[in-house]
């Protein structure tokens, strides 16, 4: 499978409008934050025509704060790929260990 690295213009990125994830607006505002500190860390993963995979909350956090490029991943993977890729990277976090940020 190829994954190519590149940057692409916030408005070549696209929504399939079914994204399970949700953020509050206090989730979304503490993104934003990070993304002015740190930067764009974790690229926006999509698939050959754009559509995301993975990141849709950093893309629309980016939109909302008026950055115009942004780092993305894209595989070339069919659209039932995608839409599963979507599911594994959503599902796949761990659970955060309150006790060890102590």
């Amino acid at each position: 499978m190829k994954v190519e690295f590149l940057e692409l213009s916030i408005n070549e990125i696209k929504s399939d409008g079914k994204n399970p994830n949700r953020m509050t607006r206090r989730q979304k505002d503490a993104l934003k934050l990070n993304i002015q500190k740190y930067g764009f860390i974790v690229p926006v993963v999509v698939n050959k025509d754009n559509v995301i995979a993975d990141g849709e909350q950093r893309w629309d956090a980016a939109k909302e704060m008026g950055i115009e490029k942004i780092p993305a991943a894209r595989i070339d993977v069919a659209e039932v790929d995608r839409i599963v890729l979507r599911q594994v990277l959503n599902k796949l976090r761990g659970e955060h260990d309150f006790l060890l940020d102590k």
